[in-house]
């Protein structure tokens, strides 16, 4: 899968001169345009979404992301 994306040019592979074992990889500007794009994509799409929503239903997604929201932080404590 990463050998098809580094063909693609969506990611740059970096290998330290020091040690050969290990690679970097980082998203390359055309990697980076994509995210962004699916990024906005996904707001837009969350944005269409709750804008059809009813204030009940508006109401429960709030509870939900107030219950969510705690074991996102704790699941970016492993960091």
């Amino acid at each position: 899968m990463v050998d098809r994306i580094v063909r693609q040019g969506l990611i740059k592979v970096t290998v330290p001169p020091d040690d050969r074992r290990r690679i970097s990889l980082e998203l390359s500007e055309q990697g980076t345009t994509i995210v962004r794009h699916a990024h906005d994509a996904t707001l837009v799409k969350i944005s269409e979404t709750l804008n059809i929503c009813s204030e009940e239903e508006l109401e429960q997604v709030h509870q939900a992301l107030n219950i969510l929201r705690p074991l996102f932080r704790r699941g970016d404590e492993g960091r």
